[in-house]
């Protein structure tokens, strides 16, 4: 590939990762986000709106019905003129008997209570499935970074063990059994890297985002570890 067009590719490959919506979250703006976004959540809620409707209609008294039959006969075979036309009006009203209104009222009443209570329930449950996803991630990633710091601490050993064999205090055999040790380091940091893109895509999905969005999670309670000296290391070596 000739290199003005690899530049090319490699600016069009940058712009577009730059598209990427950053969205840093702590956990209560996250909580705010989910009972917002969350399909679980919003029929949950729309659950327990619609119940009080349903104690309004149980409240209501049957309609009235009223109905109307005009009946017109024929003229030239009828003995009487007030037999010339037939008009019936007639009113249908239910009456509910055996306590029937109240009971059904008393029913919807309870199934109030009972989405309301559903509802506190579902939302409790869904919040401490977010709860553990979002610590998870932020677990995961700490584990990648843990892994990708040991790649760099190892890396270090590595220079130590190659001035070691220079002056004497190491056999070029021992350096070489370290960097086969380096693979591991690899592996970690890709065996992290695929659980925390995991992490991060169900995070997305409960908060109701786009899948390309940069999600940062903040750690109310993240620790700073003691600072290493390596570098110390290898200037005594």
């Amino acid at each position: 590939m000739k290199l003005p067009v690899f530049i090319n590719l490699l600016f069009v490959a940058l712009c577009f990762e730059g598209t990427a919506v950053a969205r840093e979250l702590d956990f209560r703006a996250a909580s705010e986000l989910f009972a917002k976004n969350n399909a679980d959540a919003i029929n949950a809620y729309l659950e327990k709106e619609k119940a009080p409707f349903d104690v309004d209609a149980a409240k209501t008294l049957p309609n009235p019905q009223l109905s109307y039959n005009n009946t017109f006969l024929d003229v030239a075979h009828t003995s009487h003129l007030n037999d010339i036309a037939q008009q019936n009006y007639r009113l249908d009203w239910l009456i509910e008997l055996g306590a029937k209104r109240s009971n059904r009222i008393a029913s919807a009443a309870s199934g109030l209570k009972i989405a309301q209570h559903t509802y506190e329930d579902t939302m409790r449950t869904l919040f401490l499935s977010f709860a553990a996803q979002y610590y998870q991630t932020i677990k995961d990633e700490e584990s990648l970074r843990a892994a990708q710091e040991n790649k760099t601490r190892f890396a270090k050993i590595l220079q130590i063990a190659v001035i070691k064999v220079k002056l004497g205090f190491m056999s070029k055999n021992d350096r070489d059994k370290l960097e086969l040790l380096d693979i591991g380091f690899d592996g970690d940091i890709l065996k992290n890297a695929s659980a925390y893109k995991s992490d991060v895509q169900s995070m997305l999905f409960l908060l109701g985002l786009s899948p390309d969005t940069q999600l940062i999670l903040a750690d109310e309670h993240t620790q700073t570890p003691q600072p290493l000296h390596e570098n110390e290391l290898i200037s005594e070596a």
